[in-house]
């Protein structure tokens, strides 16, 4: 399946805590506990200059909470079905994984579907060159969010639109409320060039994992002593992740430290 925006009006959220399931840090599900302050966070992280693409995720999409948009879901067998149901719909708005945007590049898209659709996003995986070229073809006036995030933490990164010819391979660099550190293996901060792993940590970090406290103290424990930005001692997500971020603060995914596959 898969998810599109449609621009509304109108919106509301009564205050409670989410479990948003999802497969974290191993091939076996597990459930992340998230409060709604950190949906919330999400919802105003989409400040001047940042789509709300770039934050959308999670029980309730941030354009909905914001804008009051629509939200389309999609059952689709086969993904012709979804360009016509983009058409249908006039979905301004669609976040999809490196398979699904492999498998639409391939196709024509109907005139109406590439009129209204204003940003796509991309997670779960890095999208390939030749499929990102090909759907700009296609997509000329369509704003394209590459972007990588933890179950655990919401969104982290993404690559503004602006910035796709200059620094390809780039996840891109912090959403706003996510603070990031590259860190050393022996918990030091990295400098610019060299690889570490990423910690992520402020209000969108999750509580932990739901009914698993061995796996939430592996994963969540305190963020790197004095990180830039007044990290602190609280509680980040240790990725697993391996980086390297540029003097701009860019980052590119170099791999894991375990045998997970992403």
């Amino acid at each position: 399946g898969g998810s599109g925006c449609r621009a509304g009006t109108g919106s509301g959220l009564t205050a409670t805590t989410v479990r948003a399931a999802g497969a974290g840090f191993s091939g076996l599900g597990r459930g992340t506990m998230t409060a709604l302050s950190a949906v919330l966070s999400a919802v105003l992280a989409a400040g001047p200059g940042v789509d709300l693409a770039t934050v959308r995720r999670g029980v309730a999409r941030a354009c909905v909470l914001d804008v009051g948009a629509e939200v389309v879901l999609f059952d689709y067998l086969l993904p012709r079905d979804l360009l016509e149901a983009l058409a249908r719909h006039r979905i301004t708005g669609l976040a999809g994984v490196p398979t699904l945007w492999s498998a639409l590049a391939a196709l024509d898209w109907p005139a109406e579907a590439v009129t209204h659709l204003r940003y796509l996003t991309n997670s779960g995986g890095t999208l390939p060159p030749a499929v990102l070229q090909r759907l700009r073809a296609a997509l000329p006036d369509t704003q394209v969010f590459l972007m990588y995030g933890l179950t655990e933490a919401f969104r982290s990164t993404y690559l503004p639109p602006d910035e796709l010819a200059h620094r390809p391979g780039s996840i891109g660099r912090a959403i706003p409320n996510a603070r990031l550190a590259v860190v050393r293996p022996d918990g030091s901060l990295a400098a610019a060039g060299e690889p570490g792993e990423l910690v992520h940590s402020g209000p969108l970090v999750a509580l932990g994992y739901w009914r698993d406290p061995a796996a939430t103290a592996q994963r969540f424990r305190p963020a790197p002593e004095a990180p830039p930005h007044g990290l602190g001692a609280e509680r980040a997500v240790w990725s697993g992740d391996r980086v390297v971020a540029d003097a701009a603060g860019y980052l590119t995914f170099l791999g894991r430290e375990d045998e997970q596959i992403k």
